[in-house]
């Protein structure tokens, strides 16, 4: 893994389920010269496995400090990626707690977490990582190579709009969050006539975060919690791949392909 150009670090889900794409991603773009390490810490949903956070988040840290230490005897090393989806997003943020600066101490060259299920310790965070950072809710919002900010962000989070996972919080009990505010304006894909209702709209959020993904294999949609339809264009910005329109493309067109496989020889599809 040492001698590749690219090394991902990846936080599974709390199920374990640690996704391939962004690995199969870096691999077509990086023709091969990356390898991949996931972790995983929890075998349950995510909503049960939130109380193994703070052991995934040493063990994160753990395996971050081994490979630093490896990388610091190597003339030449690979390039450090972190990815985290869903809890291992959250998971990832608990490991790097001083955000930039731990990924300074570290040698981290950029980190991709995705759906990041909410709460005021993920305010916290992206504050932290705000002098350096960049969030999106779907690729269009990406800035074109011509107009990427100056140094290149290196902490990038894709969180959709209309995510439950990631709006629904404790607060939402008595306080009206950011995303409902009362001059009507809302993000993508949530509900116009969605109000904000003591205890009304924290029991709808709960609801909405059990109904959060519906995956139907090679049928990608950016909505919800599943973001299959964002990963190609996003991870290619966040770790600064080569890439042109042709070549997204046909690499979208491949992942859908290679996932409807994977479903199949699963006996998923």
């Amino acid at each position: 893994a040492f001698e590749r150009g690219t090394l991902i670090v990846q936080a599974p889900a709390g199920t374990g389920y640690a996704n391939s794409f962004p690995v199969d991603i870096v691999e077509v773009l990086t023709r091969g010269d990356c390898a991949a390490v996931a972790i995983g810490y929890g075998l349950l949903p995510s909503f049960l496995s939130l109380g193994k956070v703070a052991l995934g988040a040493r063990t994160q840290r753990l395996l971050l400090e081994a490979i630093a230490a490896e990388v610091s005897t190597r003339a030449v090393a690979p390039r450090i990626v972190l990815y985290g989806e869903s809890l291992g997003a959250k998971v990832q943020e608990a490991a790097v707690p001083l955000g930039p600066a731990d990924l300074d101490r570290l040698g981290v060259s950029a980190a991709l977490w995705v759906g990041t299920p909410g709460g005021e310790d993920s305010d916290a965070f992206h504050a932290l990582c705000s002098g350096e950072s960049f969030t999106v809710d779907r690729p269009e919002q990406l800035p074109a190579a011509a107009d990427m900010p100056r140094p290149r962000p290196r902490v990038w989070f894709l969180e959709h709009d209309g995510d439950p996972v990631v709006r629904f919080r404790p607060a939402l009990i008595a306080r009206r969050p950011a995303w409902l505010p009362a001059d009507g304006a809302r993000g993508r894909n949530v509900p116009e006539q969605m109000t904000w209702k003591p205890g009304i709209t924290f029991a709808e959020a709960f609801v909405d975060t059990m109904f959060a993904t519906n995956v139907k294999p090679g049928l990608f949609e950016s909505r919800g919690h599943d973001y299959r339809a964002d990963l190609a264009a996003v991870t290619t910005a966040a770790y600064d791949l080569p890439s042109d329109a042709a070549m997204a493309a046909r690499l979208e067109a491949y992942l859908r392909a290679k996932e409807i496989q994977r479903a199949e020889l699963l006996g998923e599809a």
